[in-house]
């Protein structure tokens, strides 16, 4: 059985009843009208910088919105600011942004705060929230430059570092050689990729071009292993250097090797190394073992010089001994030995630092890099160095000089050790008879100062007396030392 309650309304009733269910929906529940003001914000899938003042932001779903939403760009490498200039070129889920200022590199990351004017339209979604997104790199690195290195070699200059995963090398075409494209190896380092030719050489009247055409995942930058950019034809700096052929002898000798020998420690050191820093100490003998190499017959080298402990030039020093002048640092090589196959070796050391000596050179067979001349300098310290150069100068029968800093920088430490040799003018204490000197001592110990009569006795002011010499009556009456201590240490007081 049911039950039907009817309940009369007068028209006053009805408009009383409708003006409060309009009141009701309208402010206690809104949601069931307005779905969009409930729904999730616009998704975004990726924000990425493709081109050089372009960014492009990538929705999951239909957005509006204009250049005012992106309110802020800050680059990650130097919290730059930029701002969004336009859109252009986006589409219905792509959101292309043309910011201002200098180009951006292909390796640029960002910071970008989004505004809330961003609505999904096609799930009639609300304003996206203010927020920060990541701008990640989305730019290809491309060849910036191209340069011949030497009659054999070409290097590649691209916008940012980049390694060789896995390219090939019918990869690369260079053009305008006699050759024309015997690629014999690649290497990359940083940004450089070097290519190496072989069966021929690049001439300075040639107009050299080369090209790039990989595959994926083979030539990648290291940040975000993005392919290189494929190179139609990118020219190529020639800056050769004419080589002579008009004489019989034009190239000059090359150092191939230097190996440095510090105690137990060995340096390996090769031209194109990075520079080392070495240090030693005072009383260390350092040796150096060069190998030299030449166009022609090795036997024909008769001249190695090594330089080193370069210094302001000395007022005093000799002009006659102002062998190596180093323009770039201004300074003056106060040491250095030249052996020289036609007249006597010279070795020079302007205030004692360094004691040198030289073995006769040899003449060895490499398997690869054929005959080669070795010989050894030694350079033992008598003295402190500071951070100096090390340069070699090698000459060949027919006057081609070559000169080449070592990369490295040698210092030696500590301070230098007595040294009571005899030095030609040194003088010398006459015979004392030990009980006589025992007297001496004895009257000396009991004086008042033993200062006034060790000055008198050696004829030195007291002020140039050292402190510690008041102090050698007392030690030889305790037997700290004994009478021959005593001579050698007032012999060093009169020879100072």
């Amino acid at each position: 059985m049911s039950i039907i309650i009817r309940i009369a309304l007068n028209n006053t009733s009805k408009i009383i009843l409708a003006g409060f269910m309009i009141a009701l929906f309208s402010t206690t529940i809104p949601g069931f009208l307005d779905n969009e003001a409930n729904a999730a914000a616009p998704v975004i899938s990726t924000v990425k910088v493709t081109g050089p003042n372009e960014i492009t932001v990538v929705f999951a779903a239909t957005t509006t919105g204009d250049k005012d939403d992106y309110t802020d760009l800050r680059l990650t490498a130097n919290n730059e600011a930029r701002t969004v200039s336009s859109m252009t070129g986006s589409t219905a889920t792509n959101h292309v942004l043309v910011i201002s200022g200098p180009a951006l590199a292909t390796d640029t990351t960002a910071t970008m705060d989004i505004g809330v004017g961003l609505t999904d339209t096609a799930g009639g979604q609300a304003n996206v929230a203010d927020a920060d997104e990541d701008v990640t790199d989305g730019q290809l690195p491309v060849s910036v430059s191209a340069i011949t290195t030497s009659q054999t070699t070409i290097d590649l200059t691209f916008s940012e570092d980049m390694v060789d995963t896995a390219s090939d090398l019918d990869d690369y075409t260079i053009s305008g050689t006699d050759g024309d494209g015997t690629i014999a190896s690649k290497s990359v380092t940083g940004a450089i990729l070097t290519l190496t030719i072989e069966g021929y050489v690049m001439t300075p009247s040639q107009t050299i071009t080369v090209a790039y055409d990989g595959e994926a995942n083979e030539l990648e930058d290291t940040g975000t292993l993005l392919d290189l950019a494929d190179i139609a034809s990118l020219s190529v700096s020639n800056v050769v250097t004419p080589v002579r052929t008009d004489c019989y002898d034009c190239v000059a000798p090359t150092l191939s090797e230097a190996q440095i020998t510090i105690s137990s420690d060995d340096y390996n050191i090769s031209t194109g190394d990075e520079l080392t820093h070495i240090t030693a100490n005072v009383g260390d003998e350092v040796s150096l073992l060069l190998k030299i190499t030449d166009n022609r017959t090795i036997e024909n080298i008769p001249f190695v010089g090594l330089y080193t402990n370069f210094v302001e030039t000395p007022e005093d020093m000799s002009l006659f001994y102002t062998n190596h002048y180093d323009k770039n640092l201004k300074n003056i090589s106060a040491s250095f030995y030249e052996w020289n196959i036609r007249s006597d070796d010279t070795a020079y050391d302007y205030d004692g630092t360094v004691h040198w000596s030289n073995t006769l050179p040899t003449i060895v067979n490499d398997p690869v890099l054929g005959e080669q001349l070795m010989t050894e300098f030694t350079m033992k310290f008598n003295d402190s160095m500071g951070p100096s150069k090390i340069l070699v100068k090698i000459s060949d029968a027919t006057g081609n000089y070559s000169y080449e800093a070592l990369p490295v920088t040698l210092e030696v430490m500590g301070d230098a050790s007595l040294d009571f040799t005899t030095k030609g003018k040194q003088k010398l204490l006459g015979f004392f008879d030990e009980s006589v000197l025992s007297i001496m001592i004895s009257e000396l110990n009991t004086s008042d100062s033993i200062t006034t009569p060790v000055s008198s006795l050696l004829g030195i002011s007291d002020e140039s007396l050292p402190t510690w010499t008041s102090n050698l009556a007392e030690w030889m009456v305790e037997d700290k030392i004994n009478s021959g201590d005593l001579i050698v240490a007032v012999e060093y007081l009169i020879n100072q």
